[in-house]
């Protein structure tokens, strides 16, 4: 995996609420 994809990674183990991080996945998706 790329150092971005470990980025992402971890921030996704780190956000408390799953239904957010989704939001902001699709976001950061939208913007790649």
């Amino acid at each position: 995996e790329s150092p971005e994809g470990q980025k992402i990674q971890e921030f996704r183990r780190s956000l408390p609420v799953y239904k957010e991080r989704d939001t902001l996945l699709s976001a950061i998706s939208q913007n790649q």
